[in-house]
């Protein structure tokens, strides 16, 4: 009989294999998260005429293609690029992948302006690790299936898993690589230059209005996430897709 995760194993690392790209036809694409603030600092809920729902369905009207779980917008579809949601509400673009910096940061500043436009004078997009102002025992949860699976098992991992969920933002980068060995070569160099970019980036030190003592609050509170999914994989040393 056949084994289904010897079989989901293998259909995941025959993807990763499958992707690889000559250099010629390599992109970079990223990920930009942003606080959705009230005049008082309190993130937007998810309901109500004034919330992220009603953003979703303002994009929406703009040609963006809803995502829905039952009744609610979880996430847009732009073709090339998507709208989605954090646990807490963070909205995030995921943007289309380019061949320069410049085309990546155009299309992110183009969907600052719609963002502006379309939730009104009276919300903020604010471009921090964390959220500075909101005790996260306040922030609602998005109607999205698996973030409550997620909010039941971190609840278990770490004690401040569900800061991570509903009270960080980020911004991801996505490359492209030509086979296994220059993916190895690009996550180890990516793990080991973790430490200086959360430096160089650092900026989360407040919480509940006040000082955290940390430069980046969201990085002290990955290391009180999941010890299973954070700090120093040993899979950066030794790099297959198997792995």
């Amino acid at each position: 009989m056949l084994d289904p995760a010897a079989l989901t194993r293998e259909k995941l690392v025959a993807t990763l294999r499958d992707s690889g790209k000559p250099r010629r036809d390599w992109l970079v694409g990223a990920e930009f998260e942003r606080h959705l603030l009230d005049p008082e600092g309190r993130p937007l809920p998810y309901a109500g005429l004034t919330g992220v729902a009603a953003l979703l369905a303002a994009f929406a009207e703009r040609g963006w293609s809803p995502i829905r779980e039952g009744a609610h917008t979880i996430a847009l579809d732009g073709g090339h690029a998507s709208i989605t949601l954090e646990p807490g509400g963070q909205l995030e673009l995921s943007g289309t992948a380019g061949r320069t910096l410049g085309e990546v940061e155009r299309e992110a500043r183009q969907f600052a302006v719609d963002v502006d436009e379309l939730a009104g004078p009276d919300v903020h997009q604010v471009a921090l690790g964390y959220t500075p102002y909101a005790a996260i025992e306040s922030i609602g949860w998005v109607p999205k299936g698996r973030y409550a699976v997620m909010r039941e098992y971190l609840h278990h991992t770490g004690p401040l898993a569900h800061h991570m969920m509903k009270g960080t933002c980020a911004v991801q980068a996505t490359f492209d690589y030509a086979d296994e060995a220059d993916c190895a070569r690009k996550v180890r160099l990516a793990t080991l230059l973790g430490p200086l970019t959360t430096a160089i980036y650092a900026n989360s030190p407040w919480a509940e209005g006040r000082p955290t003592g940390f430069m980046s609050w969201r990085g002290h509170i990955w290391t009180r996430t999941d010890p299973a999914r954070t700090g120093f994989p040993a899979a950066a040393d030794a790099f297959t897709f198997e792995a």
